[in-house]
């Protein structure tokens, strides 16, 4: 974002119990939003986008989706919040955290669960894939963790390079980043991503494996709630 200047970004909630502010301010989480949801919702703000320019998602379906996961994994949270979610599950969230390390030069990831590809993430330097690195792997991890019951599938090398070039592959649409730079926003078969573009440079790219296209579009909803702190970007 620009110097010296305040801007209005959008986000959705991830704790639909909670309706009073719990702090005076924000900090940064060690979790994002697991990845399956991430993917959902980035592909909802590209069809919102494209039909009207808004980077609208279907909050009632966020919601949704984690009290689904929440029940799926045996979890209970009085305001049905994401955060529980991660924190009932540390223990094996944190040995996938402890397993996959950077290496050198390395600035971007692929992620795969069960011999499936599921996402990349990929960013301008190294720096910035090691200190977000452990957020991501946690992302992905309580997907795994849901998903994985006995011997797991190993991912091919081909697939790897299939869904990377599928990426390349698929057609951008250019729209004005909400600060600095360019909002680049991409969909193909199967897949869905974004990234944001300064000076020339990838600040970060994401692009998710989808299960099955979709094509409802969500519209901005009206209904007011008063802030709260934990959010996904």
């Amino acid at each position: 974002m620009p110097a010296q200047q305040a801007l209005v970004i959008p986000v959705s909630c991830v704790e639909a119990g909670r309706w009073q502010s719990a702090a005076g301010g924000f900090v940064p989480s060690s979790r994002t939003h697991y990845a399956k949801a991430r993917a959902e919702k980035v592909r909802q703000v590209n069809v919102s986008m494209r039909a009207d320019g808004a980077r609208t998602a279907d909050q009632t379906e966020i919601w949704a989706d984690i009290s689904a996961k929440a029940s799926r994994m045996g979890g209970h949270s009085a305001t049905s919040a994401m955060a529980d979610l991660f924190e009932q599950h540390a223990a094996p969230i944190e040995a996938y955290v402890d397993a996959i390390l950077p290496i050198d030069r390395q600035v971007g990831a692929v992620f795969a669960i069960d011999g499936e590809v599921r996402g990349l993430e990929l960013f301008d330097t190294e720096p910035t894939l090691r200190r977000l690195l452990p957020k991501l792997v946690r992302s992905y991890a309580i997907d795994a963790i849901e998903t994985v019951r006995a011997k797991t599938k190993a991912v091919r090398v081909q697939q790897v390079e299939a869904f990377i070039e599928a990426v390349a592959a698929a057609t951008p649409e250019r729209f004005p980043a909400i600060g600095l730079g360019t909002d680049v926003r991409f969909e193909g078969p199967s897949l869905t991503g974004g990234a944001l573009v300064t000076d020339d440079a990838v600040i970060h790219l994401a692009a998710f494996h989808l299960d099955e296209p979709k094509t409802r579009i969500f519209r901005r909803s009206h209904s007011r709630r008063p802030d709260t702190d934990d959010r996904v970007f």
